[in-house]
């Protein structure tokens, strides 16, 4: 009886400690007239970012950021450059222990406004 309890136990042990991921996927999608300069994302640890050169207007893509060798808890960044050359950052979101909480995170570019949504 003992033996069947230790490996009831250690079974739901090892498939609990398999939940966790290490990155981050993302999809922006530019609603503006304009294209979109120097984007970056990242985390507040500053340990991996993705920078993405330029987005044309109307248009979207997708990604993912690494997190192997985020450890603490933090938030991310999001910066880009509209095509006036006005910079835009945000700093949202939560991760904890190098771990999202989230699969992904959706950013809508507009011409006034950002919208994030975490799914």
């Amino acid at each position: 009886m003992k033996k069947i309890l230790f490996v009831t136990v250690l079974g739901l042990a090892i498939s609990c400690g398999n939940v966790t991921h290490s990155h981050i996927n993302f999809v922006i999608t530019n609603e503006t007239a304009e294209a979109i300069q120097d984007l970056k994302f990242y985390t507040s640890e500053k340990v991996d970012t993705v920078v993405i050169e330029m987005l044309e207007e109307r248009n979207a893509l997708s990604g993912k950021l690494t997190m192997d060798h985020n450890r603490t808890d933090g938030h991310y960044i999001f910066e880009f450059k509209r095509e006036n050359g006005q910079p835009v950052t945000l700093n949202h979101g939560y991760y904890t222990n190098g771990q999202p909480q989230e699969n992904k995170i959706l950013y809508t570019i507009q011409s006034d406004t950002v919208l994030v949504k975490f799914e």
